[in-house]
């Protein structure tokens, strides 16, 4: 039995998927990884292209620095979501770049200290998420007031 040619350009590109990439060709795959990962494609795409696994693909572009996208979801509805500014915006205390950091620390606390604002209530203006203004708090020395009792 005779096998079915494959594609020529499936994998003409790419070094062979089953070897070991090292040196200088493992940050020219990294690098071309990241211009198409950057352009839209997705990791599974960049898998199913270059034969190799997600893991793998994955891998290579945390190497290089690739910032990554959210998950789920098609990337047109990314795009026409990231146009518009979103009502809740969802963040993590290690989400926020360091030279802003202080900065927003900063101000929650003249804010919380001046108008006796709640941590929430500054959440939904700043559109942060509550623990990340907490944690803000305490980074900028503000005196935490006790909630009420429930």
């Amino acid at each position: 039995m005779q096998k079915a040619p494959q594609s020529e350009s499936r994998h003409s590109d790419w070094p062979p998927p089953h070897k070991r990439v090292r040196g200088e060709q493992r940050q020219q795959l990294a690098q071309l990884l990241k211009t198409k990962y950057d352009a839209g494609a997705s990791i599974r795409e960049l898998a199913a292209e270059t034969g190799r696994s997600y893991g793998s693909i994955n891998r290579l572009l945390h190497e290089i620095g690739v910032t990554f996208r959210g998950r789920g979801g098609s990337r047109n509805e990314r795009t026409v979501r990231s146009s518009s500014p979103p009502s809740r915006k969802r963040s993590s205390p290690h989400r926020v770049a360091k030279p802003q950091r202080a900065e927003l620390a900063a101000t929650l606390k003249h804010e919380y200290e001046a108008t006796q604002a709640t941590i929430g209530s500054l959440a939904r203006k700043h559109g942060l998420n509550y623990s990340l203004v907490r944690t803000l708090l305490h980074e900028a020395g503000a005196n935490v007031r006790q909630g009420a009792p429930a």
